[in-house]
This record gives C-alpha cells, structure tokens and sequence, in this order.
C-alpha cells in the first residue's frame, strides 16, 4: 500500500493489524501513513477514480502545529459526500448539529455554496474588539433581494460609501429624515433627487424657497 513506510527511518507501528483485505477494501488498525501519522483505524477503497484515492481514517498521531491531525478524522474521496439526518426530530432539535470546538469552521468549495432552510440566522458571539464581526467580501457584486421589508439597524454609525454614482431610488416616495445634527426637515414625495449640497438647493426634494427656509430655522431651532 502507498501509505506503509518505504524508510527504516520513518516511524513504524508494530502494532499494526490488517483486519480483512479484499478485492473491494481493506480494514487496517495502526497503519501508518505517509507523512508518519498513524491513524488507529482505516478503511481504504480498492478502486480510485481518476487517482484520486477514497478512504476513511481516525488519527492517532501526529500533535504538532504543523501536522495538526491527533484525534482528527478524515473522510477523502472523488465522488459525492452526503449527510441525511433529522428526519424524525421533534420541532427545535437539530437535525444536524456540528460544533468545532476551540477551531474555525471552514467551508470551502471550488464552485457554489447554497445555504437553504426555512429561516437562516446569522449570528457573531464575539465578546466586543475584534470579535462579534461579520464580514462579507465579494470580488463582483453583492445581490440582496427581498419580497418584504429590508432593515438596517446600527447603534453607532451608519455609511454606505461607493467610488462612481450613489442612487436611492423610491418608486413609491422618498424620506430623509435626519436628528439634531441634520437635516431633519427634509421630507418629501418627490421622488427624484438631483443634486445635494451641505446646505444646497435639492432638486425635485424640496418645492420652494419657503420650504427651503423653513427648513433652516428649523435646524436652527427658530422656527414656529
């Protein structure tokens, strides 16, 4: 087999126990893989497709920052990997339910990840600093569509920033409201705005001088 060691100088195991070979698999015990780890249990396909092997293993060895594979698992292969579970679970257990401890969880794929269910929480437990974040990077677009509502809360700051044309597009009105330190006046029906300056003129936003002005003595605190 590819994983017995070829060396006297690598690690051997004179515990190794082959439990059944056959023409479909074989069974191991201690088997001692290539890079030296040894795995207290493995079970390995006789057929590879495309080279790519297909096997099962429990790690024995192997502890170190490098190789960080003691008490892992491994399951390697080229076709489909599928978990089915939770058919018969009552309302709020879970069906599936995978803890990584102390370690990151990672998804990764070379082609789409689809996450569907009846509600998808997104949840950062972080204790505050660096933690409790959620980051969300694309190369292209980001897509979000909702057929109901679409909120955004923040208890500090609130920005949306782009490097070309910022467009907020109400086909049905349009309000912007703004505390003590801005623009609280401005409100309208209007739905196109053209231009906006700090204390500019706003197109299709506001109707009149008299807004306009009544706008600023409200800012100000002298109005009406």
């Amino acid at each position: 087999m590819t994983d017995t060691p070829i060396s006297s100088n690598e690690p051997r195991n004179n515990h190794y126990l082959c439990l059944k070979d056959t023409a479909d698999a074989i069974v191991r015990m201690g088997v001692v893989n290539v890079d030296g780890v040894i795995s207290a249990f493995k079970v390995t396909c006789a057929t590879d497709l495309g080279g790519v092997p297909h096997y099962f293993q429990m790690d024995k060895s192997g502890g170190s920052r490098t190789n960080p594979r003691k008490g892992g698992t491994i399951f390697r292969g080229p076709g489909p990997f599928k978990i089915q579970h939770g058919d018969a679970v009552e309302k709020d257990i879970p069906g599936v339910y995978i803890d990584s401890g102390n370690g990151d969880l990672v998804l990764k794929s070379q082609g789409r990840i689809r996450i569907e269910a009846q509600d998808i929480d997104l949840i950062a437990h972080g204790g505050g600093g660096e933690h409790g974040v959620i980051n969300i990077n694309a190369n292209e677009k980001i897509l979000a569509n909702s057929k109901g509502s679409f909120n955004v809360r923040t208890n500090v700051d609130f920005q949306l920033h782009t490097n070309k044309t910022a467009r907020i597009i109400g086909m049905g009105g349009l309000k912007l409201y703004g505390g003590n330190n801005g623009p609280d006046f401005i409100s309208s029906d209007e739905i196109a705005i053209t231009s906006v300056g700090s204390l500019g003129w706003i197109s299709g936003l506001i109707r009149s001088w008299e807004e306009w002005k009544l706008g600023i003595l409200n800012v100000l605190g002298l109005g009406g």
